[in-house]
């Protein structure tokens, strides 16, 4: 993000309210993309991308302001880009992103992966595995062995701000969403597990998380990340 305006608006996003939590200064920028020339993605600040591929991950223009830039995310390839320091095992830590989807058809997963380097395609990689599927703007999450979803329908052209609140010890983690202007979602709201606990992927997993990971399964996906960061203090 630039401008002042928008810069306030970050740090009220990545302090959630509430007991669990409070504004800390161990954020760290796994990327906000301004720094980085308008195109490919692949091979600027640590991004690696599908080999030969320039036009699936691309910087560009924020669509709701022009001065900002994102990452915009098409088509059927993938991408990734190493923390700037992982999530220990038997620790914890958290994660924001901003998140924006161009259409509501879309099947794309994104999240943090334990393996180093990840690999494309490989979805068992991932602990954390949010996704957004089918032809309504389906929000999900992986809990263990399960997908569910939808946790809620995505409005196509508008910013949503997730955190994730990990727990390595117990491999699990907890899901908040924020959207401005939204009935149900205008404040941090935890969405829940229906069995209680969102779980990793691999339940019994015992490494760090290393890498932020969007793997796309259909050419029809068209989102937008901006944002990301990490927290790896507990």
């Amino acid at each position: 993000m630039k401008r002042s305006l928008a810069c306030l608006k970050l740090t009220a996003a990545l302090a959630l309210t509430g007991s669990l939590w409070t504004a800390r200064a161990a954020y760290q920028a796994v990327d906000t993309f301004n720094n980085l020339t308008t195109g490919a993605i692949g091979g600027q600040n640590s991004w690696v991308v599908t080999s030969g591929d320039t036009t699936t991950s691309t910087v560009v223009a924020d669509p709701a302001d022009a001065v900002n830039k994102v990452l915009k995310h098409t088509g059927i390839n993938d991408a990734y880009k190493p923390l700037p320091a992982s999530i220990a095992d038997a620790s914890g830590g958290t994660m924001f992103y901003r998140v924006r989807i161009g259409g509501l058809t879309n099947d794309v997963s994104f999240g943090l992966s334990y393996a180093n380097p990840p690999s494309f395609t490989n979805f068992p990689t991932y602990e954390i595995q949010g996704n957004i599927t089918g032809t309504n703007g389906n929000f999900g999450s992986r809990d263990g062995a399960t997908n569910r979803s939808p946790l809620l329908n995505l409005v196509a052209n508008s910013w949503y701000n997730v955190w994730y609140v990990i727990n390595t010890t117990a491999d699990s983690y907890q899901v908040y969403v924020q959207r401005d202007g939204d009935a149900t979602y205008a404040t941090q709201t935890q969405i829940a597990s229906s069995d209680g606990t969102w779980n990793f992927r691999n339940a019994s997993a015992a490494s760090a998380l290393t890498s932020f990971v969007i793997l796309s399964n259909s050419a029809a996906t068209n989102i937008y990340f901006d944002d990301i960061y990490v927290d790896t203090s507990v």
